[in-house]
This record gives structure tokens, sequence and C-alpha cells, in this order.
């Protein structure tokens, strides 16, 4: 059986927003009953979930407790490539991969679900 696939696009600014973090819960939730594969790709404001101010987001215990699941997930994380904030997160244990604006339309096309917070 294959599994579907679900993308959880965040792109709501994690500073002043409640969503990228609940994002974040579900992704992981959903990702955990190991019957969907699940992503997340992070663009504009969201890419500060990466970033070294954590306790400068909305709800930042949501982050603490579910993100190392999701991150320690292979695939799990994809990233705006012109997003302006990409100089302000900080190295992770594994790279994160880049989408370019031209790959992003195959990128989307490869999942079966979309969501958008």
């Amino acid at each position: 059986m294959d599994l579907k696939s679900l993308l959880i696009i965040i792109k709501s600014d994690p500073r002043i927003d409640r969503r990228p973090a609940e994002a974040i819960r579900l992704a992981t939730g959903v990702g955990s009953w190991q019957r969907v594969k699940t992503a997340v790709y992070l663009c504009g404001p969201a890419v500060l979930i990466l970033g070294n101010e954590l306790e400068a987001l909305i709800d930042t215990d949501c982050f603490h407790q579910y993100f190392p699941a999701l991150a320690s997930r292979p695939d799990a994380i994809f990233l705006q490539q012109d997003s302006p904030y990409l100089n302000q997160i900080h190295a992770l244990d594994k790279p994160v991969p880049i989408v370019p604006r031209h790959a992003f339309p195959d990128f989307l096309a490869s999942y079966d679900f979309v969501l958008t917070f």
C-alpha cells in the first residue's frame, strides 16, 4: 500500500500568529500515525521557526514539544528559497532542503494533499 502524502505550507508569521505552532503540532501528530507521509514547507516569515529566538514566537511550548519529533524525520521540512528570513535561521543537525522557485510547482504537485496555514 502506497502512503498518501500531505504537505503543510506554513506562511504565517510565528511571532504574531498561533497558526504556525498549530501546523507543526498537526504535522507531527499526523506523521506519527505513519499512514500519511507528512512534510512542512516553511515560507516567508515562517522560516523563523528555525531561528535562534524561539522564545519570541507565539506558543513556544508547542514548538518545544512537537518540532523536535518533526525535525527528526527524513524529508519532513523544506524551505522557500527566496524567503527574506533565511539569514535569521540557525544550523540544524541535518541540512534542510531549500525548494527553488522554479521547482515549486512540481514539488507541490508531488503531494496528494496540501494544507496552508
